[in-house]
């Protein structure tokens, strides 16, 4: 353990701006680098995200062990670190920064961690209450294991910070079939465009834009007197439907919308919103009038 220690020190340089050994540590045989990784994850909470630049040595060693967590070697000792229940803030971080890491990896690799997030999913006395950001973290190992129990597994943000949902939504998501049973609830999140998940349920929406129409329908009806979440998915018509006979299906629900405003809609000038688009679509039947 000495020699490893010893070989920890020299490759590790006092001045982080220093990123020649950087090279050396990405060659290192498995077992090597991994018994770098506590040396290298000791480093993490000195640093303040603003005193260093994303090419620092610290982001460079941290990028290394992203990518190399998926050899069993790496996984042995990073698992030593998810095991509750963790007594200080320290171990709460290193916690946390390597949960961030698993949700990164693929399906195969994190299986590689599965008896570790499974006691930590498990857990009742996870850490300390007084201690600062261990509250999602069972959160996030459940919806790993969700992840990693399924290949076809996909579902929508339970959670504001589900990022394994997101992966399921972005990598999973062949077949409108799969989208259709999903679309009321990534709808759902698209009330807000400062909720974490409004992008990625956006996203998902628009790989199959014709499956959504139905739902929306009922939304535009169902929600008046909600102007944000009706402009947000307005403008999601407008962005991502193909326009032509699917926003024909909308039409009796937006001019719903310029003739009497409720709730809060006039503030979002909502009602501008709908004319506008009510326009777009006139001109494009104009356009195909036109053209024949």
């Amino acid at each position: 353990m000495n020699h490893h220690h010893q070989a920890a020190s020299s490759l590790i340089p006092e001045d982080h701006n220093n990123t020649s050994t950087i090279p050396t540590i990405e060659s290192l045989e498995p077992d090597a680098f991994a018994s770098l990784i506590p040396s290298l994850l000791a480093l993490r909470p000195s640093l303040p995200r603003s005193n260093h630049s994303e090419s620092s040595f610290v982001d460079l060693a941290q990028n290394i062990v992203l990518r190399r967590a998926g050899e069993a070697a790496s996984a042995a000792v990073l698992s030593n670190y998810l095991q509750p229940p963790f007594e200080d803030q320290d171990a709460v971080d290193n916690a946390n920064s390597i949960v961030d890491i698993i949700m990164k990896l693929s399906f195969d690799d994190i299986q590689l961690y599965r008896p570790a997030i499974e006691s930590i999913a498990t857990s009742d006395r996870l850490a300390a209450d007084h201690l600062e950001r261990h509250i999602f973290l069972q959160d996030d190992v459940k919806s790993i294991i969700r992840f990693a129990n399924d290949h076809n597994a996909i579902w929508v943000h339970t959670y504001k910070f589900d990022i394994m949902a997101a992966r399921t939504l972005r990598e999973r998501i062949k077949t409108p079939e799969q989208l259709r049973p999903l679309v009321p609830d990534l709808l759902d999140w698209l009330a807000d465009i400062n909720w974490p998940p409004f992008k990625a349920c956006w996203d998902a929406l628009a790989v199959f834009p014709e499956v959504t129409v139905m739902p929306i329908r009922d939304l535009l009806s169902s929600k008046r007197g909600d102007g944000g979440w009706l402009s947000y998915v307005l403008r999601f018509i407008t962005h991502c439907v193909p326009v032509g006979e699917l926003w024909e299906e909308f039409r009796p629900q937006v001019q719903a919308l310029v003739d009497d405003a409720k709730g809060d809609e006039e503030e979002w000038e909502l009602a501008d919103e709908a004319r506008e688009w009510l326009k777009m679509l006139d001109e494009h039947w104009e356009m195909g009038k036109l053209r024949q």
